[in-house]
Formats: C-alpha cells, sequence, structure tokens
C-alpha cells in the first residue's frame, strides 16, 4: 500500500509495434482483461508511425516508447536506449519481450537496469537465421544472450519453446506454455442478420463459396501460395470469393499478381477490419498456408466460429481444438488434394458456436486462465 491506495506494477512489453498481429492481438486480450488498477502495460515498439493498437493503449493508461532497432542505431545504443527507458520510466515488475532473436538484447538492457523479472516469449516456430556466415553468426550470439539474461522462458506453443530455447536451458524443459488467449464473448454475439449484412455489402451471393484468410502481408503467411489456390478454384470452375483480410509491405505486390492472374473477380483484398469475429463466422472455409507459425491465433479465432480450416502442415498440431475442423495439407502437396480438402470443408456441417467455445476454453485459450499465469509468471499478489 502507498498513501491509502493499492500498488500500481507495472510491466513492460518489448514489441516491434502494435498492430494486429498474433502476439500482439493476444497482448491486447490480456490487456483490456487486466485490473489496471493494480497492473498496468508499457509497450516499447521499433516504429514511430501509429500502429492500430496505439490509441486503444493509451486510453487504458498504457505509456508507448519509441526506440530505433539495432540494424539502424547499432547494438550499443540499442541496448543503452532500452536501459534508459527502464530506468526513467520504471520501476518495472517485469520486462517482457515478444521480439524473438531480438529479445537477447532487450533483456540483457533490462538485466543492466537491475530488472528481476526477465521475460523471453517465443511467438514462432522459424525465424530468418538466412545462409549468410554473418546472420548465424548474430544468432548464435542471440541466443547465448537470451540463456544468460532470460529468468522465466515462455513459449505460446511446445514447437515454439522448442525452437527458440530447445535444449539451450537446459536438458528439461525450463519454458511454460502461455496459450494465446482469446476473447470468446464477441463470437457468441454475432447475429445472422448481421452475415446477411456483410454479404449484401460484399455483393456475394448465397451460393458463392467463400473462403477467408486473415494475416499479415509477408513472407511467413504464404499469399502467393492463397492466389495460386484461388487461380486452380477458378479453373476447375469454382464460383468463389477469396476474401484476404490485413495489410503488410507485401500487399502491393499480392495486389498486382491478383490481376496479372485475372483474379480480380475472385480476390478481394479488405484491408483491416475490427470485427473478425463477423467475418469469421461468414468464412466458409478458412485457409491458412503459412510457411511457419508460433501457433496462429486465428485458428483458434475461426474454430471458435465454427468456421472450418485448411492449413498447412507446418503448423503447430496444438492449434487443432478438437473439433473436428482443421485439416492439415504439406505444401508440397499436389493443388488437387488442396482443392479437394477445401471443397471437402466447405460442405462439412459446422460446429455450434457455443459448443466450439466450450471446447476452446476446456483446452485452456480463455482469457482468465491466461490472465492467472501471467500473473503468476510476474510474481504477483493474489489481489492483482
Amino acid at each position: 500500500m502507498d498513501n491509502g491506495k493499492e500498488k500500481v506494477y507495472r510491466v513492460l512489453h518489448i514489441i516491434g509495434g502494435m498492430n494486429m498481429g498474433g502476439a500482439e492481438t493476444m497482448l491486447m486480450h490480456l490487456y483490456r482483461k487486466i485490473d489496471k488498477n493494480t497492473l498496468q502495460f508499457d509497450f516499447v515498439s521499433f516504429t514511430e508511425k501509429e500502429c492500430h493498437y496505439d490509441r486503444e493503449i493509451q486510453e487504458l493508461g498504457g505509456r508507448i516508447f519509441y526506440v530505433h532497432p539495432p540494424k539502424y542505431t547499432g547494438v550499443i545504443k540499442f541496448v543503452r536506449d532500452i536501459y534508459k527507458i527502464i530506468k526513467k520510466q520504471g520501476p518495472y515488475q517485469a520486462v517482457h519481450a515478444h521480439t524473438l532473436f531480438n529479445a537477447g538484447l532487450t533483456l540483457l538492457a533490462a538485466r543492466l537496469a537491475g530488472v528481476k523479472i526477465r521475460i523471453c516469449h517465443s511467438h514462432n516456430t522459424s525465424g530468418d537465421e538466412g545462409r549468410l556466415l554473418s546472420r548465424k553468426i548474430y544468432f548464435a550470439i542471440m541466443r547465448l544472450l537470451i540463456k544468460i539474461n532470460t529468468t522465466k522462458a515462455v513459449a505460446c506453443t511446445h514447437a515454439a519453446g522448442e525452437f527458440l530455447f530447445g535444449n539451450r536451458l537446459d536438458k528439461k524443459r525450463r519454458y511454460t506454455v502461455l496459450y494465446n488467449a482469446v476473447d470468446l464473448r464477441p463470437y457468441l454475439r454475432v447475429k445472422d442478420e448481421e452475415i446477411i449484412s456483410l454479404r449484401e455489402s460484399l455483393d456475394i451471393t448465397n451460393n458463392t463459396l467463400v473462403i477467408g484468410h486473415v494475416g499479415r502481408f509477408g513472407e511467413q503467411k504464404n499469399h502467393k501460395f492463397l492466389i495460386k489456390a484461388a487461380e486452380y478454384l477458378r479453373d476447375k470452375g469454382v464460383d468463389f470469393k477469396l476474401l484476404l483480410i490485413g495489410q503488410g509491405d507485401l500487399k502491393a505486390k499480392m495486389e498486382q499478381l491478383t490481376t496479372e492472374k485475372g483474379l480480380n473477380k475472385n480476390i478481394e483484398f479488405l484491408g483491416l477490419q475490427t470485427n473478425i469475429p463477423l467475418f469469421m463466422k461468414f468464412f466458409d472455409v478458412f485457409l491458412f498456408p503459412s510457411l511457419y507459425e508460433g501457433l496462429g491465433i486465428v485458428l483458434i479465432e475461426a474454430q471458435a466460429a465454427g468456421t472450418p480450416c485448411v492449413i498447412s502442415d507446418t503448423i503447430p498440431k496444438e492449434c487443432d481444438m478438437g473439433l473436428g475442423l482443421v485439416k492439415m495439407v504439406p505444401l508440397n502437396e499436389n493443388m488437387e488434394i488442396w482443392y479437394q480438402q477445401i471443397i471437402e470443408s466447405s460442405r462439412q456441417k459446422r460446429a455450434g458456436t457455443e459448443v466450439a467455445v466450450d471446447y476452446i476454453v476446456k483446452k485452456g485459450y480463455s482469457l482468465d486462465s491466461t490472465v492467472k499465469l501471467l500473473k503468476n509468471l510476474y510474481e504477483l499478489e493474489d489481489n492483482t
């Protein structure tokens, strides 16, 4: 207690920018849920451009600090910048790094600044280590810094934990799996008339197969494959629409490729959308051919809507909530197999939303259970 008021603990999250990515959305679900009278989040962003969640963060009482990434400033200045933020804006109960290998530097800064709880959080099962010797050396050093400076290792799945930590912390699993929790309440509130209205606004007939994808336009999400699949479906004579939700560096390139393939009537680029539960309920099939994923939180969201998912087998099996909605297909498989799985999935009976939500809660993806685990990681009292 301090002057008759409860102490407010602060945690500093290091994340590239609070846009609508999987890790970022998961953080916002948690941030909205926590009691902000006793626990507050601050964020370090690597971009001064306004990100999707920035205003909401500030409205909730969080602060956003901007630093340039080490590739622009150099390692020493980057560590010094993080150190200064911690010393000037703290004290912090914990520093929670979400930036994969870069976490080695941020947690070094946190250690130098005297933060006792230093969390490295793995959200992925692959990274751009490349073939260049300099890149390999950089990642080797980062892994060493993560090992030395991390006090608590966290991963969204066992696959993500093994990728970043493996046996490097020690021979036993010494990381905690923190499930990418989803706010499931909006999925229970979507009304049929909303879906009908959305269909009309997009001018999509009842007989048209609606295939959806939600994800940032980057190499990882494999949008080229989505366009290839769309081309195959068109050539098969399927009446369909592929709706692509998201932004990113490769969006313009994918729009150009869509035009070159003559697919403008079949593919629509919808940009960022805020009502994801409505779209997930609207899709007949959710298509997700990522090259790699830590988990793919949008797959949990799709299943919460009862929507069948056809996904690449590079995604951890932990994404499957056991509802019979997920079909995994190898990326190198013949496109005919993907086509068959898409058509078969579109014809299967959808899971009821209440049943789907119940399954997901039992799997441990509810906000309540994740917030409780998070507070344990931050070593906070029970009354937070």
